[in-house]
């Protein structure tokens, strides 16, 4: 039950993806299954994220962290406070969000799990540019934007590198926020990345109109513990 509310979240079913998790959820505790139950409450928050329910999400996830120190599964500690990281950073709490991105990178880098360091890098750059941390943005962006090509993820890839140009666009250096999104752009239309081209023509022709484009927010949320869920429109990257 809990794969299968997983598999419906990755196809925009929340509804359905949440009435499965919940079931798996009542089931895992009837068991004692610690972990199992982190793992529910971990993809319930997303789905929870995803249907505006952000305050359900943050409860839900924070359960997912308690149990995971209770099972000292410690990769899936370091998803739960990334996940919060996100959560926080969308409600302006940015240096709870801070604190949380620090703490589940530092656990990351000794777990060596590189993709959720790359979602953890991608979800940090967005905090540290909602901060005013420009250049520290545009670093962490780098970082987020090589491991996820080095892994195959080029849906995340560009989705990384369209978040470093709105820094740019931040830092007042349009040249080089309209340079990242070609980019971007070229790299989505080689990916066959519909959607992800979408969102980039939509900057450029914003900036060409002298209008403020909105940022592209990165997609932890939807994302899976291992492998990024394909956008509307998008495959797996």
């Amino acid at each position: 039950m809990r794969h299968l509310g997983s598999i419906h979240g990755y196809l925009g079913h929340q509804k359905q993806s949440l009435h499965h998790l919940r079931r798996a959820t009542i089931s895992l505790e009837e068991i004692g299954a610690v972990g199992e139950q982190a793992r529910a409450h971990y993809a319930t928050a997303c789905a929870l994220f995803l249907i505006g329910r952000i305050h359900d999400a943050v409860a839900s996830s924070e359960r997912g962290l308690a149990l995971s120190r209770a099972a000292g599964d410690e990769l899936w500690l370091a998803e739960c406070l990334i996940e919060l990281a996100w959560f926080h950073s969308n409600l302006g709490h940015l240096e709870r969000s801070l604190v949380y991105s620090e703490e589940g990178l530092a656990l990351l880098q000794r777990l060596e799990a590189p993709w959720q360091q790359a979602q953890g890098w991608d979800v940090l750059g967005y905090n540290y540019r909602l901060l005013g941390r420009y250049e520290d943005s545009v670093a962490t962006y780098r970082r987020a934007m090589e491991a996820f090509e080095a892994l195959g993820g080029h849906r995340n890839a560009v989705g990384a590198l369209m978040r470093r140009g709105d820094t740019r666009l931040a830092m007042g250096d349009t040249k080089a926020a309209r340079a990242d999104w070609a980019r971007a752009l070229d790299s989505a239309e080689q990916q066959a990345l519909s959607y992800s081209a979408q969102q980039v023509r939509d900057r450029l022709t914003a900036l060409d109109m002298e209008t403020d484009p909105a940022p592209v927010l990165p997609e932890r949320a939807a994302g899976a513990h291992r492998i990024p869920a394909p956008a509307v429109g998008d495959g797996v990257g």
